[in-house]
């Protein structure tokens, strides 16, 4: 995409983590990994100010937080715009859906139509 930088450099300085898919049996298990993982962090020496949660829904995080306020670990809650209602992000999931069923006819014409592919509209 133009104007779009690629290339991920940590701020930190620290090596990148790999991603982990982590499946939990309920919400409550899910927190308290969640809060494992954070002391984990925090007993490394990563500042609270370096961690940060994201989550789907403003809702989803009463058990976080309630874990975490538990346990005594700094926790800040910030509520703003909905990141996944983003322009980009919208088409970004559209492709991302166009490529799990890319015989979908209507979304397949509606991504083509992303400027930042670079393509050039033709009228006839």
């Amino acid at each position: 995409m133009p104007g779009v930088e690629t290339s991920l450099v940590p701020a930190a300085g620290r090596e990148l983590e790999s991603i982990a898919v982590v499946e939990m049996d309920s919400e409550d298990a899910e927190a308290a990994w969640v809060v494992g993982e954070i002391e984990r962090l925090l007993a490394g020496g990563t500042a609270p100010e370096e961690v940060a949660v994201l989550l789907r829904n403003h809702g989803d995080g009463t058990e976080l937080l309630r874990l975490l306020e538990l346990k005594k670990v700094p926790v800040r809650l910030e509520a703003g715009e909905n990141v996944l209602e983003h322009g980009v992000v919208r088409q970004l999931v559209d492709v991302l859906r166009l490529i799990e069923k890319p015989y979908t006819q209507d979304l397949g014409a509606r991504v083509l139509q992303f400027s930042w592919w670079g393509f050039r509209r033709w009228m006839f």
